[in-house]
């Protein structure tokens, strides 16, 4: 089946089709907020901006275990109002920065307020829109939620570039207010599934099985060595400043990170229904190699370098999802999201601090080659780890 048709059955489902739009508007502005920051800050210090990237993760890894078991044990539709409200909270604090003073304290609890209202309805939300469907859609409801986050990273660095010629920063806080909004109309009125999941039929007090700490390894690796490029992009881009205005280079990384995103989208549902550990070890060989094309200062190679890297770090990224959501039993589904959130975004806020220290203190090509010799590395010697996990899920 292709993907058009997957998507046009998945929002035949009305309540689907809200939370998809509500996330896909809610992304927009997150992305041009974070982009936002990142150009902001880039320009008191070149190396600034990674500072960005740790506020972005860094509340998903403290808060992502905890508020899935939450879910899971007493009402997932609950924790996701919750999240709505403290994304609504740093969308305030982001437009008084903003519109009065640039103020690096501000900015950055602007950044954490909105990331932890994320973190703390993630679980909950994906395990929500996964329960709308039976198990065996598992990988094409979460490849057409990540086509929602792919469209966004498309769009928003080209909307960056307008809001910015425009002078008006404020735009994305006042829509994403409006879109916070939205999303909770939809928990509230549209979504007719039950508060409590006492009164679901599912089991509330689930007994946690053994957590697959191999998994979440591998995905802590995966997400410390790929989260390099991104972190590093706005510097990257300030090499490319002598004929070009640094928005502009930056807006064209980050589209073809997620036009190569997208692409991943379409891709990933011709691979098995789990890939198998070579071609998950491939792609991550494949993603070091492209960083090591990130060296030579020609815009164009570059750029062809993060279309290609953002199509290897979805599929990748959509893998691991769809293993550690087969992991865990339908009763412990936000858990199980939450384990991965856990591991995906402690490797990536970690990663965030590692390669931008790196970067400030021996330059943005050393930080590059080092995470990349340390991805294929890592690829390799999770090999027959990861083949084990996926012959047991996959038995």
């Amino acid at each position: 089946m292709s993907t058009r048709m997957v998507t046009v059955n998945l929002m035949r489902n009305r309540t689907f089709a809200a939370y998809w739009s509500g996330t896909l508007a809610l992304q927009l502005v997150n992305q041009i907020q974070t982009l936002l920051f990142a150009w902001s800050w880039s320009q008191l210090t070149s190396d600034n901006a990674f500072w960005v990237y740790f506020a972005t993760n860094i509340p998903f890894a403290l808060l992502t275990l905890f508020v899935g078991y939450l879910g899971d044990k007493f009402s997932r539709k609950g924790l996701h109002l919750i999240g709505q409200v403290f994304v609504l909270a740093g969308l305030i604090l982001a437009y008084d920065y903003f519109s009065h003073a640039v103020n690096f304290t501000l900015g950055l609890l602007s950044l954490l307020l909105m990331n932890t209202g994320i973190a703390i309805r993630g679980p909950s939300y994906q395990a929500t829109i996964i329960s709308l469907f039976p198990v065996e859609k598992t990988e094409s409801v979460l490849s057409v939620h990540g086509m929602a986050v792919n469209i966004a990273r498309l769009l928003s660095p080209r909307l960056l570039a307008l809001i910015l010629r425009f002078n008006l920063p404020t735009l994305p806080a006042a829509i994403g207010a409006i879109a916070t909004l939205w999303a909770a109309f939809t928990i509230v009125v549209l979504d007719k599934g039950a508060w409590l999941l006492s009164h679901s039929g599912e089991k509330t007090s689930p007994a946690l099985q053994k957590i697959p700490f191999k998994l979440i390894g591998i995905a802590y690796a995966v997400a410390f060595c790929c989260c390099s490029l991104q972190v590093l992009t706005p510097s990257i881009a300030q090499n490319y400043t002598l004929l070009n205005q640094q928005v502009p280079v930056i807006s064209a990384f980050s589209m073809m990170m997620g036009l190569g995103a997208i692409g991943g989208t379409l891709f990933v549902h011709k691979l098995p229904r789990i890939s198998a550990s070579y071609q998950v070890a491939a792609l991550l060989m494949l993603y070091a190699l492209l960083l090591l094309m990130t060296f030579p200062a020609e815009l164009t190679s570059t750029s062809i370098s993060m279309l290609i890297c953002g199509l290897c770090t979805f599929v990748i990224l959509v893998k691991l999802n769809v293993l550690f959501t087969r992991t865990f039993s339908p009763q412990q589904r936000a858990f199980g999201l939450s384990v991965y959130f856990f591991s995906v975004y402690l490797g990536a806020a970690s990663g965030s601090i590692f390669w931008g220290m790196l970067a400030h203190r021996y330059g943005i090509n050393h930080s590059l080659f080092i995470s990349a010799v340390a991805g294929g590395a890592l690829s390799l010697y999770f090999y027959r780890y990861f083949n084990a996990d996926v012959a047991e899920v996959n038995a």
